[in-house]
């Protein structure tokens, strides 16, 4: 499972927009997105972290990278 922090989403409407962006990249599978936790989460079948990254930044929000330890930085 791959995970990235998601900035400026404030509504389910956001939500909705984000999880919408990243389930239509190919072989993303399993896409979640936690408005309370500002995360986005999917398996990982041939897709690169910049590429989703880059995606969610296009629909305006701020979008990097999520430590893997579960710190939330």
């Amino acid at each position: 499972m791959s995970k990235i922090k998601v900035d400026g989403m404030h509504c389910p409407n956001c939500q909705k927009r984000v999880l919408k962006v990243i389930s239509a990249l190919p072989g993303a599978q399993g896409v979640v997105v936690d408005l309370e936790k500002g995360e986005a989460s999917w398996e990982a079948i041939d897709v690169p972290v910049e590429e989703v990254i880059a995606a969610v930044k296009a629909l305006g929000f701020e979008a990097k990278t999520a430590c893997c330890c579960g710190c939330g930085k």
